[in-house]
Parts: structure tokens; C-alpha cells; sequence
């Protein structure tokens, strides 16, 4: 499968499962963008031409048509994004996850800080998951998920990083290979949450293959649990609740 492949499939889960829709006002474009910078929202921007870099909205100048995004880490992740055509940005605010794209992004400072300076999007997209909240999951000591699939008629099992969680399904990273995902085929697993592990069946929504810093790629996929017990998604709510109540904590 072609990267531009994978990166259709992902934008087509978008419009097609997400209840997309796009905000156009340039005043609700703007407290959207405020609101971000305010509460220092983590975004992730992934690079045309591939590569992604954590970033938040720094400032907003609505008069002047402008932001300003916190800078990539090295020099050489800031020439690939000074380079790029453009960077779409999305993450989550109060619960819907936003996402925008930009372009003509250019080095600058802000309040004494290295920043990446562009023109206000001209759009917004604001996707409402009716029923789940999803939360990133800790970087450090993450959360693991091992999926059985077979293989030459031969069951294997692969052992992949949870990105993200909800009551409703998961998003899976893992070397490019490493696991096949198959759009709408689904795969027992087995979750090892803190509290003890869940066993479930997933499957596949999206896929998409992105590079980091030195051009290293990742693959992550998008998957939905299959009739989830009661137990389970009970035991998710408390690992989401108790993410929560840590990150809550760190801010004070």
C-alpha cells in the first residue's frame, strides 16, 4: 500500500465516521485558535510530504490575519517544516477534536521564544465523537496492546503501543510492517490496563504512515472495539478518569 493510499483511507475516516463539520467565520475561527493558546492545548502538525511534530498555538493576532505555533526541536525538524507546503494541525478541546490546516509558515519569535509564524486558517474542522472520549496516553511507561493475527494459517502475536483510548476503540503505532491492517477486518486483542488486562476484538477504521525527526517512519491505526462488555468499557472509563486526575494534578 502507497503512502498516498494510507493517507486517503485516514482522511476518508474523517468525513466518513467523525460527524465533520467545518467552522468558516473568521470570529469563530479566532476564539477557537484563542482558546487553544489559552489553555496550551498539545497539537499534533503532520508535514506534507510526511513528518509530525508536537506544537502548540502560542498567540493569535486576528487584526493582522496571523499565529504563531510553538517551534519544532532540532534545526532539521524546523527546515522540514519551513520547507513543507503545508501542516495540519489537530488535537482536542473540550472534548472535539479540532483540526486545521496551515501554510506559509516562517520562522519567528514570540515573547523571546523561537515560533513558527503563518496566516490564520481559513477554516476549521470540528469533529464531536457522540459517545467517546479519547485521551493520549502516557509517552512514559505506555500503554501496551497485543493483537493476534494470523499468518501463513498460523496464529501470531504482535504487541503494539497504544496512542490513544476511548470507550469506543483505540489508535495502535508500531514500525511500518509490523502489523497488516486491513480496513474493516477485525482482530482479538488483548489490553494490558494498570488495573488489569481486557480482552476484546478490534478493527480496522484507518491507517496512515507518518516520519519523525531523522525521517524515521511510524505507522498508526485507527480501530473501533467489536461489542465491548460492560467490565471492559467500565475498566477503560477508570483508566481515562485516572489519566485524568494525573494530568490535573501535574498542571496545578
Amino acid at each position: 500500500m502507497t503512502d498516498s493510499s494510507l493517507a486517503t483511507r485516514s482522511n476518508a475516516a474523517w468525513s466518513d465516521h467523525d460527524g465533520r463539520f467545518a467552522v468558516t467565520s473568521s470570529l469563530e475561527i479566532e476564539q477557537i485558535l484563542q482558546n487553544l493558546a489559552r489553555r496550551a492545548i498539545l497539537l499534533t502538525a503532520d508535514l506534507a510530504g510526511g513528518g509530525f511534530f508536537l506544537t502548540s498555538v502560542v498567540a493569535v493576532d486576528a487584526d493582522g490575519g496571523r499565529m504563531w505555533l510553538d517551534t519544532a526541536p532540532g534545526p532539521d525538524e524546523i527546515r522540514r517544516v519551513l520547507r513543507a507546503s503545508r501542516m495540519t494541525c489537530s488535537g482536542s478541546l473540550e472534548k472535539v477534536q479540532i483540526r486545521f490546516s496551515c501554510s506559509g509558515m516562517e520562522a519567528d519569535e514570540y515573547g523571546g521564544r523561537p515560533a513558527f509564524r503563518m496566516p490564520l486558517p481559513g477554516t476549521i474542522s470540528r469533529l464531536q465523537r457522540r459517545e467517546h472520549f479519547r485521551i493520549q496516553t502516557p509517552v512514559v511507561s505506555p500503554l501496551k496492546c497485543v493483537v493476534t493475527q494470523v499468518r501463513d494459517g498460523r496464529p501470531v502475536k504482535v504487541e503494539m503501543i497504544v496512542a490513544d483510548i476511548s470507550c469506543g476503540g483505540l489508535a495502535l503505532v508500531m514500525a511500518p510492517g509490523h502489523f497488516d491492517a486491513v480496513a474493516g477486518e477485525s482482530y482479538p486483542c488483548t489490553i494490558a490496563l494498570p488495573g488489569g488486562r481486557v480482552d476484546t476484538a478490534i478493527e480496522v477504521h484507518h491507517t496512515h504512515i507518518t516520519k519523525g525527526a531523522h525521517g524515521r517512519e511510524t505507522q498508526r491505526s485507527g480501530f473501533s472495539f467489536v461489542n465491548p462488555p460492560g467490565t471492559m468499557v467500565t475498566a477503560i472509563q477508570r483508566y481515562i478518569m485516572q489519566l485524568e486526575r494525573e494530568r490535573r494534578a501535574k498542571s496545578v
